[in-house]
């Protein structure tokens, strides 16, 4: 973004973007691309739960914050559930929840973290708004103070037109068109690359690395990068930029 920002499509211009990401999961060999939304945009948000510490043998002199965090989680899953179309992806998702360090204090303060995930724009507001909502309704039944700090992050990843015929054309002299995929379901996965093909569009693909397990999938504990998907990516960049330096789409595709 601040790439963008400080001018470096002005300064170099181009006329579209492309990136590959090795997929684990899709057919191995395989390269995916798709008009339209390929990831999701990400929003983050940060909540504090707030009040009074106190013993845990006298709790009635002071506040619980844990009581209001562990409220707030179940009552968050209503945003998905109650206030969405069932058919417009969105996924709600508490990811750290920090309170306490000693074992026989109620603590003074929790802290929570999240991210909002989503294709339709509209929802980054929706989901601010209802964070905003529960915590403060919660916040108030428990007697405790809740602060929301909500930011917007990553849009999601549209790729256009143009570059997703040259992309796919390209796939399909590399890998053939039964392995060139273009009807998929997109992944609620954010990618910065989305800022690119926001400015000034692209093709953002997915090269298969075959099936895993477990924790062998993106970001898992047991994750090995499989060497054997590199001069597929290899390949299909050469094609690329063969076919994109002829000065038409038809001559390109041909």
């Amino acid at each position: 973004m601040r790439m963008i920002e400080d001018g470096v499509f002005e300064r170099f211009p181009v006329e579209a973007m492309y990136a590959v990401h090795n997929w684990p999961g899709q057919k191995f060999g395989t390269i995916a691309t798709r008009v339209g939304p390929q990831m999701a945009a990400v929003d983050n948000f940060g909540l504090v739960f707030s009040g009074f510490g106190a013993d845990a043998a006298m709790p009635h002199l002071g506040d619980d914050p844990i009581l209001a965090a562990g409220a707030f989680i179940n009552a968050v899953q209503r945003i998905v559930s109650r206030s969405v179309d069932p058919q417009m992806p969105l996924v709600v998702s508490l990811t750290q929840v920090h309170g306490g360090n000693v074992g026989n204090i109620i603590p003074n303060e929790m802290r929570l973290q999240g991210k909002c995930r989503f294709f339709d724009p509209t929802l980054s507001a929706h989901c601010e708004k209802l964070l905003d909502q529960i915590a403060l309704g919660i916040a108030a039944s428990y007697g405790v103070h809740g602060k929301l700090d909500y930011r917007r992050g990553y849009p999601p990843v549209v790729n256009t037109a143009e570059a997703v015929a040259l992309a796919t054309a390209t796939a399909a002299r590399v890998v053939g068109q039964e392995n060139t995929l273009i009807d998929f379901s997109p992944s609620l996965g954010c990618e910065d690359f989305a800022f690119m093909i926001r400015a000034v569009g692209g093709s953002y693909a997915w090269i298969g690395s075959g099936e895993v397990g477990p924790g062998e999938g993106l970001h898992g504990d047991r994750y090995v990068f499989n060497d054997g998907i590199v001069p597929i990516v290899l390949r299909y960049w050469t094609e690329l930029v063969a076919r994109a330096l002829p000065r038409t789409l038809d001559e390109a595709l041909s």
